[in-house]
């Protein structure tokens, strides 16, 4: 792709980005109309880029008698399904500028998906994470919550799991908020998985609760239940200090008893403390670049006061829902036909 022609749309999307969210975080969540006409012409933009650079994409939206001219607004967008990323090289980005690739953890038929990156679209996909993510957690740590938290990982580092798109994003949360005291406890174990190191959590968690330092711990719904297995074995007893907060990001990977959601959440505040209000479930996938949470912390409910979910927006009948940026939309379609399904209809 010609370098000057992404680099003007890179620059307006990260300004796109950039002033949702900070509306977004400052009371409210940006009304979907309130950018309805700049997302779509950007997602135009985009789909024009990606229609003229990505040829499997072409071909797709050409067999579906779909091109840049037929299309006029973001709806109407041809999607693809996440096994062309398993089969096709869906990108834009030439063999010799990719950087990075995101592999997906390949449960299904054991073949990952796979997404290239390179420097520019990496720094997208940070301007996407890094804001969002601190609307949701970072609620009373918003002046340099690098002095006021310790960080927490159930996962390997970045050095040794390079293909994780989860790891990557929590390794840049480590970097913009985050200092040396950062723990990753996390090894690559048998067949490509990933194992907690239960030890050194533990050794963190100690320190924490001596420094009387909040807690902010990343993980998998998969290592959390491990490691609060891990958890009962020991002599630990005290909850983390008030402040302390979780966020995991589901999958079981039929490799565990499946918890719900609940049952989970009450294990972790009586092992580490932690309330439901201040545990948060992120959504994400190696093929996008956002990221959707089903809460957002609310500083009260970490502090000791009202445990509660906010914003209210984030719950429908006692149910949480999962929220994606202002510079993201969702459209459930019919599998067979691929055209969006009418209200009360199921699809995908």
């Amino acid at each position: 792709m010609n370098t000057n022609t992404f680099g003007a749309f890179e620059a307006h999307l990260r300004e796109f980005i950039g002033r949702n969210c900070r509306a977004s975080g400052a009371s409210k969540t940006t009304a979907a109309s309130d950018n309805q006409e700049e997302f779509d012409r950007l997602a135009l933009d985009l789909f024009a880029l990606q229609h003229a650079h990505v040829a499997d994409y072409r071909h797709w939206c050409e067999a579906r008698g779909v091109d840049v001219a037929s299309v006029n607004h973001w709806s109407q967008i041809p999607s693809v399904p996440t096994s062309m990323f398993k089969q096709q090289q869906i990108t834009s980005i030439s063999p010799e500028e990719r950087t990075t690739v995101f592999h997906s953890s390949g449960t299904t038929c054991g073949q990952p998906s796979k997404h290239y990156h390179n420097t520019r679209s990496l720094r997208v996909y940070e301007a996407s994470l890094l804001p969002w993510f601190r609307v949701h957690l970072l609620r009373g740590f918003d002046e340099h919550p690098q002095t006021h938290i310790l960080w927490l990982a159930l996962t390997p580092p970045k050095s040794v799991v390079p293909h994780s798109s989860l790891v990557h994003m929590i390794d840049s949360v480590v970097r913009e908020f985050g200092d040396q005291r950062a723990v990753f406890a996390g090894s690559l174990a048998d067949s490509n998985t990933w194992s907690v190191d239960a030890e050194t959590a533990l050794i963190a968690l100690d320190t924490a609760r001596r420094d009387s330092v909040p807690v902010c711990i990343m993980t998998t719904a998969l290592h959390c239940a491990v490691f609060l297995s891990e958890l009962a074995k020991s002599d630990w007893h005290a909850p983390l200090p008030t402040g302390s907060r979780l966020m995991e990001t589901g999958g079981y990977k039929g490799r565990s008893r499946v918890l719900a959601k609940q049952e989970l959440y009450g294990a972790i505040e009586k092992s580490l403390g932690i309330p439901s209000p201040c545990c948060v479930s992120e959504y994400g996938m190696t093929e996008l670049s956002s990221q959707a949470y089903d809460n957002t912390v609310a500083s009260a409910a970490c502090a000791g006061g009202e445990h509660r979910l906010a914003p209210a927006k984030t719950q429908v009948g006692g149910c949480r829902l999962f929220r994606f940026p202002p510079w993201a939309r969702t459209r459930i379609l019919s599998p067979e036909t691929g055209v969006e399904v009418a209200e009360g209809e199921i699809g995908l």
